[in-house]
C-alpha cells in the first residue's frame, strides 16, 4: 500500500513540474509583443557606411513623421540607375568628385502597391521608390530586391513623382509568406520587429500619434 502510494505522488509531482514548465514556456513566448533580443549582427546597414548625412529617427513615431503613405508592396524591379550631380550647379574637379562618386548616384526600384495600411493611397498600382547609391551596391543605402515584400514607411515627392523612405533602412521591414517581419535596420525600435507578425506593426501605426497626422494629408 504504501508502495502504491509513494508511486501516485511520484507521478502527481511528476505532473506538476511538467505544468509548471508549460506554465512558464507560455509566460515566456506570450509575455513580449516584441522581441526583446534580436540578432542584429549578420545585417549590413549601407546608410552607416556611405557618405551621406542623414537625421537619425529616436523612435517608431518619429518614422511616421514625414511619412505620406504605409504600404505593403512587392518589389517588381530593383536596378534602374538616377544620377545627379551631388555638388548642384557644376562639379569643382575630378578628384574631388571620385570620393563621393557613388553619392551622384541612386536606385530606383518599381513597386507594386499590394495594400495601403496608413495615409495617402498611390494614386497607381506601380510606383518608384528610391534608394541612395547605385543599383547592386549597399553603400549609401542597403536595397531592396526584386521578389520580396515589404512593409515601406514612405514620403511622396511631387517633384520627382517618386516615393523614398522616410529613414532609409528604417522604414523597411521585409514579410516573409508566413506574414513575419524583419526589419532592414539594426536600430532597436526597428529590429524589435525582426520575426514578429505584421499586425502587430499595423496596430502601431494605427495607434500611433503621428497616425492621425498622416492620415489627414
Amino acid at each position: 500500500m504504501r508502495r502504491y502510494i509513494k508511486k501516485t505522488n511520484a507521478i502527481s509531482i511528476a505532473i506538476l513540474l511538467i505544468l509548471c514548465i508549460l506554465a512558464m514556456t507560455a509566460c515566456q513566448t506570450s509575455g513580449h509583443r516584441y522581441n526583446e533580443n534580436p540578432d542584429v549582427s549578420q545585417k549590413y546597414v549601407g546608410s552607416d557606411h556611405g557618405y551621406i548625412d542623414r537625421m537619425l529617427p529616436e523612435s517608431f513615431d518619429h518614422l511616421l513623421v514625414s511619412a505620406t503613405t504605409v504600404i505593403i508592396g512587392e518589389v517588381l524591379e530593383d536596378d534602374i540607375l538616377y544620377t545627379f550631380d551631388p555638388f548642384g550647379s557644376g562639379i569643382p574637379n575630378i578628384e574631388k568628385l571620385e570620393p563621393m562618386r557613388n553619392s551622384g548616384r541612386g536606385t530606383i526600384a518599381k513597386v507594386k502597391v499590394l495594400e495601403t495600411i496608413a495615409g495617402a493611397k498611390p494614386s497607381q498600382e506601380i510606383v518608384d521608390y528610391y534608394q541612395m547609391g547605385e543599383p547592386k551596391n549597399d553603400l549609401n543605402q542597403t536595397k531592396v530586391k526584386t521578389g520580396q515584400k515589404c512593409v515601406f514607411i514612405l514620403k511622396y515627392f511631387e517633384n520627382k513623382k517618386r516615393y523614398s523612405s522616410t529613414s532609409c533602412e528604417d522604414g523597411v521591414f521585409l514579410l516573409d509568406e508566413n506574414n513575419k517581419l524583419t526589419s532592414m535596420s539594426d536600430k532597436p525600435f526597428c529590429a524589435r520587429y525582426d520575426g514578429i507578425d505584421l499586425e502587430i506593426l499595423i496596430e502601431d501605426v494605427n495607434n500611433s500619434k503621428n497616425y492621425k497626422l498622416i492620415n489627414d494629408d
